[in-house]
């Protein structure tokens, strides 16, 4: 992969009986060299005797997938354009080159690395090196292709192989002494081998990827076709891998936990995020399943998610101990609402309770600040892999930080390509040198420069500028939310569905999208049906906007009083004596804050209005809608809210 390697004969790949075979070209009387597998190179050395005096003439004929070209991405003024038959021409920094230009660069690198890794039905990590299947790869892998290629049999060969992996251990482990649940001696080695790719996490990654699968692509039958491969891997970590009464993962010695390359903190925390992801997963596809599956089986995951949560919820500081990749994965994987929703169950009317249910809660909703701090921050190492990059990112933008994520995708894959990169490379770090790049596993040259892990901005870019994403199972509901910070750039991509092809073309004055029949787009809360659609750019409001409106109003905090007393003193309205439904809003360009909210006087209901400049002091409350005259819309009382 590195012109340098080649003169290096100690570190280069060379032909020999192993790996290649010579045959002779009866057509063109010459000789082909074919190697027994699929391998990539970018340099090829020839070493020519010196007493050979005939003319020698190279080609190479190279293989590439047969992929069709649905999903496209561009944006800049002009709508840079991606092509997925880009091959491997040189990128080169333009002169006066803007953000748009690096963007389509990005993503059309991104989309070629991963064309490069699908071979033969299969997405497998890097084509010079490994050439296998990694369920880590194509956590990431999937999404981009959902984006890009919309091929289901690479996802579906990928998935299938990888949950065979070790089998025939995991069938050992279930006919074992160790059925009751008590994990022998003797287990320990075959529970750390049936794991997929032998990585404890990648099995978590396993369930979680079957999961992104139908989300992304909506294949009921595979998953079906599947199920009891799942269920069985569920089983077994709910079994003899997880602790019975606090619901952790247990991994032991003989365990590989992976996480990422680098990992500044404890890997255990984030283990145990994928095993709560994991198994919120596995229920999810479970409920896909239906009748399918026991009920039994349905309670054990909940039993098992539910002891989990309860240990989370009654730590002191569920972040201690905390890397980058913990953040990134608590706020992807759904964690910390889900505590925030555990924590606000229950009878809070009774004063035993409340203030230890309070003091959870608050916790809870501290959890995702913090990881916006550190994520946003930084103070803690980065992240060693481009796959969890791409996690990062995608966490990022889920915080409501989408410029960021720009920001952030930007200076590492554009710092790849700052280096020379064709393909997005296997780890990367942005403070190496051009000469420090080939280096890894303390090994020269050692680094693949195309692995399918890196492909991430391929999903990362239409999910950030324009805020497409599926909301249910192979986009039958989608969101589209375009970014409205970047007024005059225009944005295009293409995505293929089981429904047909979503368009979506953004331009300065309007927003265009073709809905394809049988999906529903959300766009401001809006449902719109299957057809075409303009809307007027200057209408568009996004969540990213609403988020920067929001922010100085977030941090909710427990106040110990009504800010709107039940027995309300009001001229003329004395005899109140509940109020309920209050409504917070603002008018344009006036500071004060009004309330609306409802009155009951034992009679009906009647609206009122008050104001603050603080949210506390709650001051002027003043009937708004009260009974009205016989035979008015508001004869008997109008209710607000």
């Amino acid at each position: 992969e590195h012109f340098e390697q080649c003169p290096d004969l100690d570190h280069c790949h060379t032909t020999n009986t192993d790996n290649a075979s010579m045959m002779e070209d009866k057509v063109h009387a010459g000789h082909v060299w074919v190697s027994r597998h699929l391998l990539a190179f970018r340099y090829v050395r020839v070493i020519i005797p010196t007493d050979y005096h005939v003319h020698v003439e190279v080609t190479c004929l190279a293989h590439l997938p047969l992929l069709e070209k649905c999903g496209t991405f561009s944006c800049g003024d002009g709508l840079s354009s991606s092509n997925h038959d880009y091959v491997g021409q040189e990128i080169r920094q333009l002169q006066n080159e803007t953000n748009e230009d690096l963007d389509a660069k990005i993503w059309n690198c991104a989309a070629y690395t991963l064309r490069l890794c699908i071979h033969n039905n299969f997405i497998v990590d890097g084509i010079k090196r490994d050439r296998l299947p990694w369920v880590g790869d194509l956590a990431v892998s999937l999404m981009a292709n959902a984006y890009t290629f919309g091929d289901l049999e690479c996802i579906r060969w990928t998935l299938a192989v990888l949950g065979r992996c070790g089998m025939d251990k995991l069938l050992a482990i279930e006919h074992s002494e160790g059925a009751n649940g008590q994990v022998s001696p003797g287990m320990v080695s075959s529970i750390s081998g049936s794991h997929v790719n032998g990585i404890i996490d990648y099995s978590l990654w396993f369930i979680i990827s079957h999961w992104l699968y139908q989300r992304y692509y909506g294949d009921t039958h595979f998953l079906q076709q599947e199920w009891r491969l799942i269920e069985r891997r569920l089983n077994c970590l709910i079994q003899f891998c997880s602790n019975q009464e606090e619901g952790w993962l247990v991994s032991n010695d003989d365990d590989w936990v992976f996480i990422d390359w680098t990992v500044n903190g404890d890997k255990n925390t984030a283990l145990q995020i994928l095993w709560w992801q994991a198994l919120d997963c596995g229920i999810s596809l479970a409920q896909k399943m239906g009748s399918l599956v026991k009920e039994s089986q349905q309670q054990r995951m909940k039993d098992a998610i539910s002891r989990l949560e309860n240990s989370y919820l009654i730590m002191e500081d569920v972040q201690l101990g905390f890397s980058r990749q913990s953040h990134a994965l608590a706020v992807l994987s759904g964690l910390y609402t889900r505590l925030e929703d555990r924590a606000s169950e229950g009878d809070w009317s009774n004063p035993d309770s409340s203030n230890e249910r309070w003091h959870a809660l608050r916790r809870c909703r501290r959890l995702y600040e913090r990881s916006r701090e550190a994520l946003l921050g930084d103070e803690m190492p980065p992240v060693g892999t481009p796959y969890m990059k791409h996690l990062e990112a995608n966490a990022i933008a889920r915080l409501g930080e989408r410029p960021f994520a720009l920001k952030v995708i930007r200076s590492y894959w554009g710092g790849m390509l700052d280096r020379n990169a064709t393909t997005f490379f296997e780890a990367f770090d942005e403070s190496v040198t051009l000469a420090d790049v080939t280096q890894f596993y303390d090994r020269p040259f050692a680094r693949s420069l195309c692995h399918a892990w890196a492909a991430g901005p391929c999903s990362l870019y239409p999910e950030i500028l324009l805020g497409l994403r599926p909301l249910t199972d192979g986009w039958e509901h989608w969101v589209c939310d375009p970014l409205d910070c970047f007024s005059s750039i225009a944005i295009a991509t293409t995505i293929k569905t089981k429904f047909g092809i979503i368009d979506v073309q953004l331009d300065s004055n309007n927003l265009n999208v073709d809905i394809p029949e049988g999906t529903t787009m959300i766009l401001m809360d809006k449902s719109y049906s299957g057809g075409r659609h303009n809307f007027p750019r200057k209408s568009l409001i996004s969540s990213q906007r609403v988020n920067e409106w929001s922010k100085k109003y977030r941090g909710w905090h427990h106040h110990s009083d009504h800010v709107i007393k039940p027995n309300l003193m009001i001229p003329n309205f004395e005899g109140i004596h509940m109020t309920d439904v209050p409504t917070v809003y603002q008018l344009p360009g006036d500071d004060l804050f009004y309330m609306s909210f409802i009155a009951y006087d034992g009679i009906g209901y009647q609206t009122f209005v008050a104001e603050s400049s603080d949210l506390l002091d709650w001051t002027n409350s003043r009937l708004a809608m009260g009974y009205g005259d016989e035979g008015s819309f508001d004869y008997g009382g109008v209710v607000l809210g």
